[in-house]
Formats: structure tokens, C-alpha cells, sequence
């Protein structure tokens, strides 16, 4: 059955025995430490959806719609905060969200842009899993009171689907041995991070390049407190993603770059990018990156080698970096 991509709050409320609905609301928040979500939660669904629950979603969604909690339908990796599980695996969880093959779904989001960030997510996930009988709500549950909806708190009692994944389409998903670097012009692609303002001229300071530029020596994350730097004498580039409230972290880090042997580089917020100067010794770029983990403004902090100059402009985010 074919359905549409997108469809309207008021064709929601007049289907809304013919359908089901799932909230895809989730609330952003540091990565979870790989080892111990592993331990704890990998592909245990139950003892997710008991502990990982999402404050929001009880607080309110449209009535009988299940929870897609992005906390428990990915786990995080090294290398992604959002990795997806094997085919047998999402079954598994999908049908506890009482999914049934052959259902027509409907996923929302909520908040900044009607939760289309999340929702179009979800969106593709199925899609990505050989499930096409699934649209988003256009304006998330917001637009869906506006037209009457009805919403509810608290959790819905969902008894469990039958649904199964019966083959995935590897045209969704594109690999790194997919994209042509040599000819980037002979493809399209698109920056679909989020604009500071849409009144503003949005220009990209990250581009696609080679990757070979790059090669990764670490990732030093809060979960961390030892770390070992090799020796070169290479100039090395460290990548910081900055947590709220970002412009009194981004002044405390450009406090401790002026007291060091590291000046700044021009970066799109939420990024931070530092570049060791040549006189900046090992012992030395070791107690700074001391001092900048103990004063927590770091989401994610990478350490690189750099390898080749670049125009001033350009940088290159490597592969491995979980933004």
C-alpha cells in the first residue's frame, strides 16, 4: 500500500482508527558510555523501555500512540551516538511498541520545528528496514492539538505487535566507499545540520574532503581521565563540541587557549577548533587537555594529527567523530 510521505494533523484525526502512531520525541543529551550501555541495555528492550523513559512523552502525546525512544531503538557505538541494530534486533523492539506488519505508521516529533528532526529519523530508520507503509505528522504534536487531537499523559497499554523486518534497502544508507571523493561534483549532497538563524546567510566552514588528511590519534570523551599522546612533531588539531550554554563555555576555552600554546580557529557553533602552535610541547598539550576536561564543557573531544595545511576556512571533520 502505497502512502504518503508526509501527511496533515486534520487527516490524522480523521484516520486515526485506520492508523498507527508513534511518538519519536527525544531529548538531547550527552552520549552514553559504549561499555556500559552495552552491559546494561544492549538489545535487553524491556529493561530499557522500563529505565529509559522519556519525561516528555509522558508528560503528554497523542492518546494510545507508543513511545519510538531513540534511547533504546539505537545504541551508541564509538564511532555514532545512533547505530543501528541488526534486523532481528529492531524486530524484536518494534513489536513491543505493538506494531503490526501491513500497519500504516505515523511518526511525530515535538517542539523546534514541529519535531521533524526526530520524526523524519524514525522515518528513515523504517525505511531503511524495508518498511514503507509509514509517513511523518506534519507539525508534530503541536499541529495535532491545534486540529483537534487528542493527546494524553502518562504511558499508553500496548499489547505487543507482530512485526518483522523482511529485508533492509542498502540504498538509504550511503558508505564511505559510496562517495566519490575525487569527483564530489558528479553527485549532489546537502549540510542538513540546523541553521543558527534562517534570516542568515548559512555558510558551511566544514567540507567534505579527503579523509586521508586526517589520521585519528584518540578519543577522549568525560568518561575518560588517562590518556596517552604520541610523539611527532606534527601540529595537531583538537575538535571540541561545546555544551549549554555554549557562548560562557566557549569563553572559559578561549581563556584557557590564551594561557597555552593552541590558538583558535575559525568554527560553526556548537564546534570549538584548536590548532597546537609549534612550540607546544607534548608534556605541555597533555596538561592543557587536563585542565579543559575538568571544567566539563565538553561533549565530545578528539585529538588529531594534522597532515597536510589547509586554506584557513576549510576544515575537515574526521569520520570518526561523533557530533
Amino acid at each position: 500500500m502505497a502512502v504518503d510521505m508526509i501527511v496533515e494533523p486534520k487527516w490524522v484525526v480523521q484516520n486515526f482508527g485506520n492508523i498507527r502512531i508513534l511518538d519519536a520525541s527525544w531529548t538531547f543529551k550527552p552520549k552514553a558510555d559504549v561499555a556500559e550501555y552495552k552491559a546494561k541495555y544492549y538489545n535487553k528492550f524491556g529493561v530499557g523501555m522500563n529505565e529509559l523513559k522519556n519525561p516528555e512523552y509522558l508528560a503528554e502525546h497523542i492518546n494510545g500512540a507508543a513511545h519510538f525512544n531513540f534511547d533504546i531503538a539505537y545504541y551508541p557505538s564509538e564511532d555514532e551516538r545512533f547505530t543501528l541494530y541488526t534486523p532481528e534486533e529492531f524486530s524484536s523492539y518494534v513489536k513491543r511498541l505493538g506494531v503490526f506488519n501491513g500497519d500504516h505508521l505515523v511518526i511525530y516529533g515535538r517542539g523546534k520545528d514541529g519535531g521533524m528532526a526526530a520524526a523524519s529519523r524514525a522515518y528513515w530508520t523504517f525505511r531503511y528496514y524495508g518498511y514503507t507503509t509509514v509517513s511523518v505528522l506534519n507539525g508534530g504534536i503541536e499541529a495535532f492539538k491545534l486540529a483537534q487531537g487528542v493527546v494524553q499523559s502518562g504511558e499508553s497499554m500496548i499489547s505487543s505487535g507482530n512485526y518483522e523486518v523482511k529485508s533492509v534497502d542498502n540504498n538509504i544508507l550511503a558508505k564511505m566507499t559510496d562517495i566519490p571523493f575525487g569527483n564530489l561534483a558528479s553527485i549532489k549532497y546537502l549540510d542538513a545540520r540546523s541553521r543558527k538563524n534562517s534570516s542568515e546567510k548559512f555558510q558551511s566552514d566544514i567540507q567534505i574532503r579527503r579523509p586521508r588528511v586526517f589520521v585519528a590519534r584518540m578519543q577522549f570523551t568525560s568518561q575518560s581521565e588517562k590518556f596517552v599522546l604520541q610523539r611527532d612533531s606534527r601540529r595537531r588539531l583538537i575538535v571540541i563540541k561545546l555544551l549549554p550554554p555554549r557562548e560562557s563555555r566557549s569563553e572559559t576555552l578561549s581563556s584557557l587557549a590564551a594561557e597555552s600554546d593552541f590558538r583558535l580557529l575559525p568554527s560553526a557553533s556548537p564546534l570549538l577548533v584548536l590548532e597546537s602552535l609549534p612550540s607546544c610541547t607534548m608534556e605541555e598539550s597533555t596538561s592543557w587537555l587536563t585542565r579543559l576536561h575538568n571544567t566539563s564543557t565538553c561533549e565530545s573531544l578528539c585529538y588529531y594529527t594534522r597532515l597536510l595545511y589547509l586554506d584557513v576556512h576549510t576544515y575537515i571533520l574526521p569520520f570518526c567523530m561523533q557530533l
